[in-house]
C-alpha cells in the first residue's frame, strides 16, 4: 500500500505521524491519540481509544507504529480517491446537475462514448441501480452500484 504513495504523500504522512506522536517515542499510544482528539474537540473514552488502536495495530503492541499509520492512512486516502472518482463520474451523467441521472442522460452519455443503447437496455440499467423506484439514479444509488462492481 505504501508503495502506491508518492514521496510527497509519504513525507506528509510521516509529518502527520509525528504530530500524533506527542511524546516522540516512535509510536502513537492511546494517550497520544487521546490528546490529539481532545485538542480537536472530541471526547473519546479510554476504551474507545484502545479500540481505535486495535483496529490498526497489526503487531499487537498496543500502539501504532509508523508503518501501521501509513498503511491505515493510505487505505483511507485510496478509498476517498475512489469515492471522488465515482462522484466525478456521476457528474458526467447528471448533465442537468439536478442530482439525478435519468434514462435520457444515460443514453446521451453512452452514445457520446460510442455505445448506442436501446431504450430497453437503458431502462434495464436504470432499474438495476434505482433502489428507491423513482425511475432515476441518485448519487447514493450510483455509488452503491459502482462500488459493487
Amino acid at each position: 500500500m505504501a508503495s502506491q504513495l508518492t514521496e510527497d504523500q509519504l513525507s506528509d504522512l510521516k509529518e502527520s505521524f509525528s504530530l500524533f506522536d506527542k511524546d516522540r517515542d516512535g509510536t502513537i499510544s492511546s494517550k497520544d491519540l487521546g490528546e490529539v482528539l481532545r485538542a480537536i474537540g472530541k471526547t473519546p473514552t479510554e476504551e474507545q481509544l484502545k479500540q481505535m488502536i486495535q483496529q490498526v495495530d497489526d503487531n499487537h503492541s498496543g500502539s501504532i507504529e509508523i508503518n501501521e499509520f501509513i498503511k491505515l492512512m493510505s487505505r483511507r486516502t485510496s478509498q476517498q480517491d475512489v469515492e471522488q472518482e465515482v462522484r466525478d463520474a456521476f457528474a458526467v451523467f447528471d448533465q442537468d446537475s439536478n442530482g439525478y441521472i435519468s434514462a435520457d442522460e444515460v443514453k446521451t452519455v453512452m452514445a457520446s462514448l460510442g455505445e448506442k443503447l436501446s431504450d430497453a437496455e437503458v431502462n434495464l440499467m436504470i432499474t438495476q441501480a434505482d433502489l428507491d423506484g423513482d425511475g432515476r439514479i441518485n448519487i447514493d444509488e450510483f455509488i452503491k452500484m459502482m462500488m459493487e462492481k
